[in-house]
């Protein structure tokens, strides 16, 4: 994913000003506060985990995480 969003980022007149959209299918609150389900947690990890791995190579645009 880092890859694909250097790369893109790349074809933009002004990449450093892109904000980084994230994307994911959401699921009823229950799941998450009631029965513990992690698809939360393990998305917000994700996307940490690739903002990491893009600020290791200079690239620190802001970012967001919606879900559908």
């Amino acid at each position: 994913m880092s890859n694909l969003i250097e790369k893109e980022l790349k074809s933009f007149d002004y990449p450093k000003e892109v904000m980084i959209f994230f994307s994911a299918h959401g699921v009823p609150p229950a799941y998450v506060e009631e029965a513990g389900d992690p698809y939360k947690a393990e998305m917000e990890e994700c996307v940490d985990l690739i903002m990491e791995e893009l600020e290791t190579r200079k690239i620190s645009n802001a970012f967001t995480l919606a879900y559908q």
